[in-house]
């Protein structure tokens, strides 16, 4: 073989694994879980679509290529999801029949029935089915999880989230901050969330691991979903009923934040806090009763020490090693890169106080800390030009 030809052989070889690479489909996950850019699920659309070209009966390339078309409109630069996500559902339902011709009574398709229900449907009926099919199935714990929290059934709650934690989809990170989370608040408080990834790992957290059973969490979007779930939690805090509905109001925005006012108005002897990620718009109406404690704002009528809740929180009661030693392969990797963002302000708050007491070794290891989220969030210069403004 002459080395002409052996170059070329080598060549092709190397073009040939880099073309492989690129169309290699990947599995897809719902956005709240790994968020990519629009163009990586249209991709891999595409790819799982050849997938089934190849078997019409395969239920993962069934199950990804659903997931992807609906990640893609999530995506799409028109935010057309945001506004009428019934529309694109019945778009999707399209994939949602030809799957059931394919694949019937399986726990793919009644998952992926579950996902595509319009906002007036129920998807319980469906999660049921694909959790009799295989209930060590994580996918359809979360549905569960929300289910019988409005239920109010604390004992299947309770199984499902053991299954949970077990199953792993949550990696140390991500439970770690919402672990974090958990212990910045008082014992019998009540704790405002509005998202997946500060809501499901703390009911893990609380009902696998018995962690601050005694907070109650309130996922905003949750309690406004349904009646008979906030008529249920109004008389577990001994409020009157808020028979106001989202109809009553301009928007989501303003019905939330009459719904949280009212609350913090007229909740007595329990203490009110506000995770990081939720909008601080919420409480605009009261910004003078709201103090940053660590992972959350901490509601109250009285000045507060905020400073002490900060070293209390980072100095005694926080677990950091997840911010300080990271692994690219972990699940969460981008997300928490975001959700560590968190740890800024407070940091600075920290920061400062070290600064001016002169503490140099605190002082050194926050700006190590700091600087460690910043870069990793691409915050990086505007956080080291805070840092610098303070001196």
């Amino acid at each position: 073989m002459n080395l002409k030809y052996k170059t070329f052989l080598i060549l092709f070889l190397i073009h040939q694994c880099i073309i492989s690479f690129a169309q290699k489909p990947e599995k897809v996950y719902g956005i709240a879980e790994i968020n990519k850019p629009y163009e990586w699920y249209i991709s891999q659309s595409k790819l799982w679509e050849i997938e089934l070209k190849k078997d019409k009966k395969n239920p993962e390339a069934w199950l990804n290529f659903y997931r992807a078309n609906r990640a893609a409109k999530q995506k799409a630069p028109n935010n057309e999801w945001q506004y009428n996500s019934d529309k694109i559902l019945n778009e999707l339902d399209l994939i949602v029949k030809d799957a059931e011709k394919s694949i019937p009574n399986t726990f793919d398709l009644y998952y992926i029935k579950s996902l595509n229900t319009l906002r007036n449907e129920d998807p319980f009926p469906y999660v049921l089915k694909a959790y009799q099919i295989d209930p060590e199935r994580y996918e359809v714990y979360s549905f569960l999880a929300v289910h019988y929290t409005q239920e109010g059934n604390k004992s299947k709650l309770e199984e499902v989230c053991k299954k949970w934690h077990a199953s792993q989809e949550y990696d140390a990170a991500l439970l770690a901050w919402n672990y974090n989370l958990l212990k910045t608040v008082d014992d019998n408080a009540v704790l405002f969330t509005s998202g997946d990834n500060n809501t499901f790992p703390l009911w893990i957290l609380q009902n696998a691991l018995s962690i601050k059973k005694n907070v109650q969490v309130l996922n905003i979007p949750l309690l406004t979903s349904n009646s008979d779930y906030i008529n249920k939690v109004f008389k577990e805090l001994q409020l009157s009923p808020y028979n106001k509905t989202q109809k009553d109001f301009k928007g989501q925005l303003e019905y939330y934040q009459e719904l949280t006012t009212y609350i913090t108005s007229n909740l007595k002897d329990k203490p009110i806090y506000f995770a990081a990620g939720t909008d601080d718009k919420l409480f605009k109406n009261y910004e003078s009763n709201i103090y940053l404690v660590g992972l959350a704002f901490k509601y109250s009528k009285t000045p507060i020490d905020n400073l002490a809740y900060l070293k209390r929180n980072f100095e005694g009661e926080y677990l950091m090693d997840h911010v300080r030693v990271r692994f690219e392969n972990e699940k969460s990797y981008s997300m928490m890169n975001e959700m560590n963002f968190a740890y800024i302000a407070p940091l600075i708050k920290l920061y400062h106080h070290y600064k001016i007491s002169e503490d140099n070794q605190r002082t050194a290891e926050i700006k190590i800390d700091l600087l460690k989220i910043a870069r990793e969030s691409g915050n990086e210069q505007i956080v080291a030009s805070v840092l610098n403004a303070l001196y």
